[in-house]
C-alpha cells in the first residue's frame, strides 16, 4: 500500500473529529454499541466524503465473479446479489454495503465493500484506492472490510456473516482460511481473529454476546499483531464440526484485555484513526480430505488470559489424533510447575493455581511426543488496556 494516497486535509479533518469525539468523553455516554458502531461508520463517512466528488453517471457492473467454494459460495466478494445486479446499487457507494456481494451480511456493525466497479463513481469506495488507502484484492476485483478493535472503545467490533452451502457433517474435520490486511488508515493492529460456525442465525445476538462465543478456528498470528498493510495475511485453521453447523461468522472473539497483542503499529499520527480495521478477501471451507492437509501432531492451543494475574489459566484446545494428552507448564527455567492429563482430543481446562510473576510456556504432549507450545505471561499489577 501507499500512503498519503488520499488529501491530507481530508484526513486532519477527520482525525480532528475523532479527537473532539475523545474529549467529550463519549465512552461516558450510555450508548449501546450498535449505535456506538454506527457513530463512528457516520464521522468517518462525513469525513471521507470530501475527499473524492462522486462522478455523475450510473455505475458499472461488476468485472467479473470469483470462483464458487466447497462450502462457502463467493469468497472473494466478486458475485453481485441478483436483486441488485442491474440496479442503480450494483457498486458500492458508501458505507456498510457489503450485502452487494451476494449472499454476505453483517452479523454485527456495518461491514463495508469496496469493487473496482465504483472506480469511476465512487471511488471512495473503488479498487485498489479507497478511503481506507490503498490495496488490490488478493485475488478479482472486490473485498469487505471490518472493525476489530477501536482505542477509545472499548470492545467494539464488527462481523460478517453468510449462510453455508451446506450443513456441516458431524465428526468431520474441515479446514478453514481467509487473508486479511490492516488498512493503511489502522493506527493498531490485533494478534487474534477466528471464525465461528453455528447451527443458528449469529445477526440477532448483542455485541456482548459475541464475546461469549467460542470460535473453532481461531488464529494467534504466531504470536504477534496481524499488522502487514503491504501483504495479505492468512487467518487459518481446522476444527471438528459437531453437526449441522449452517452458518459462518468472522470477527475478533476476545476481550480487548485478553489480546495480549494489541499493538499500536506506528507513532502516533492525527491523520489515521486510533484502531484496527481489516481488509478481507477469499473466505473457504473445505473438508480436510479434500484438500490433503498434513495434520501430523498438531494441536490448536489457546491461553487466556493473557497476560494473567496468575490467578487462573484457561487453555482451550483442539487435535485430531492421540489417545493421551498431557498438559504442562514450565517457568523460565526450564521447571514444570505444573501437569495434568486432558480428556479428550478438544476440550477446554481452568487451572485455579497461584503462580508467581514471570514468563511460562504451555506444552501440549500426545502419547508421550511434544506437540505444541505457547508462551504466557503472569503479571499480578497487570491492568487492562482500558
Amino acid at each position: 500500500m501507499v500512503h498519503g494516497s488520499l488529501h491530507i486535509g481530508t484526513w486532519s479533518f477527520r482525525s480532528y473529529m475523532l479527537l473532539y469525539m475523545k474529549r467529550l468523553n463519549l465512552n461516558n455516554m450510555k450508548m449501546k454499541n450498535q449505535t456506538r458502531l454506527s457513530l463512528v461508520r457516520a464521522i468517518l463517512l462525513v469525513a471521507f466524503s470530501l475527499t473524492v466528488i462522486p462522478a455523475v453517471g450510473q455505475p458499472t457492473g461488476p468485472s467479473g465473479e470469483g470462483e464458487p467454494r466447497k462450502l462457502i459460495n463467493n469468497g472473494s466478494f466478486e458475485q453481485i446479489d441478483s436483486l441488485l445486479l442491474h440496479g442503480y446499487f450494483s457498486c458500492p457507494s458508501s458505507g456498510g454495503q457489503i450485502q452487494i456481494a451476494d449472499g454476505w451480511a453483517p452479523a454485527y456493525g456495518t461491514v463495508d465493500y469496496y469493487n473496482t466497479c465504483s472506480n469511476n463513481t465512487y471511488p471512495n469506495y473503488g479498487v485498489p484506492q479507497n478511503l481506507l488507502g490503498i490495496q488490490s484484492p488478493r485475488t478479482g476485483d472486490a473485498y469487505g472490510s471490518l472493525i476489530s478493535y477501536v482505542d477509545f472503545w472499548p470492545n467494539t467490533r464488527e462481523y460478517l456473516w453468510r449462510k453455508l452451502e451446506s450443513p456441516l457433517v458431524a465428526d468431520q474435520r474441515y479446514y478453514m482460511e481467509y487473508y486479511v490486511s490492516l488498512s493503511d488508515s489502522s493506527n493498531f493492529a490485533v494478534s487474534t481473529l477466528g471464525a465461528f460456525f453455528s447451527t443458528f442465525d449469529t445477526r440477532y445476538l448483542s455485541a456482548q454476546d459475541f464475546l461469549t462465543l467460542e470460535p473453532q478456528v481461531e488464529d494467534t498470528s504466531e504470536g504477534h499483531p496481524f499488522w502487514d498493510k503491504d501483504e495479505w495475511m492468512k487467518v487459518s485453521g481446522t476444527f471438528t464440526a459437531s453437526g449441522g453447523e449452517q452458518y459462518v461468522t468472522i470477527g475478533k472473539f476476545r476481550h480487548d484485555f485478553e489480546d495480549l497483542d494489541i499493538e499500536r503499529v506506528s507513532i502516533y499520527n492525527p491523520d489515521r484513526w486510533d484502531g484496527a480495521m481489516y481488509l478481507i478477501d477469499d473466505v473457504s471451507l473445505t473438508p480436510v480430505s479434500e484438500v490433503g492437509i498434513d495434520e501430523e501432531v498438531k494441536v490448536e492451543t489457546i491461553i487466556y488470559p493473557n497476560p494473567s494475574l496468575g490467578e487462573s489459566i484457561t487453555l482451550k484446545y483442539s487435535t485430531h489424533q492421540g489417545n493421551a494428552l498431557v498438559w504442562e507448564i514450565t517457568d523460565m527455567f526450564g521447571k514444570v510447575v505444573h501437569s495434568q492429563p486432558l480428556k479428550g482430543r478438544e476440550g477446554k481446562t481452568t487451572l485455579n493455581q497461584k503462580l508467581p510473576d514471570g514468563n511460562y510456556v504451555s506444552t501440549i504432549i500426545v502419547d508421550g511426543t511434544w506437540s505444541s507450545s505457547t508462551k504466557f505471561v503472569v503479571s499480578s499489577s497487570f491492568k487492562s488496556l482500558h
